[in-house]
């Protein structure tokens, strides 16, 4: 089980995270891992890491799944694609817009 240890498959187990790129952490309030991803972005600041953490409240662990027929769902995949147009310096349309091909 030395794989399930390895800092790619669990950012937790590694033990340096100075210098990673600033991270946003999308987590669902409704899932098992909530605490991992709580416990990722403490440990990034604590290294000076740019972390954003964003938990979906009252949604599953899947709920990026449910973007079509979801609101909050939508909301929340527009907040995630925010900031990723932010972190690239994109400009254009609105993130729901830019990504309902890919998401469907």
């Amino acid at each position: 089980m030395a794989a399930a240890r390895n800092p790619y498959a669990m950012p937790l187990a590694a033990t340096d995270f100075r210098g990673l790129p600033p991270a946003y952490i999308a987590a669902a309030g409704i899932d098992a891992v909530t605490e991992d991803a709580e416990d990722y972005a403490a440990a990034l600041q604590a290294a000076g890491v740019p972390a954003t953490l964003s938990c979906a409240e009252n949604l599953p662990h899947s709920y990026l799944r449910t973007i079509h027929f979801c609101r909050r769902a939508a909301a929340e995949f527009n907040g995630l694609c925010g900031a990723l147009q932010r972190a690239l310096g994109s400009t254009g349309s609105s993130a729901m817009a830019s990504t309902t091909l890919m998401a469907g």
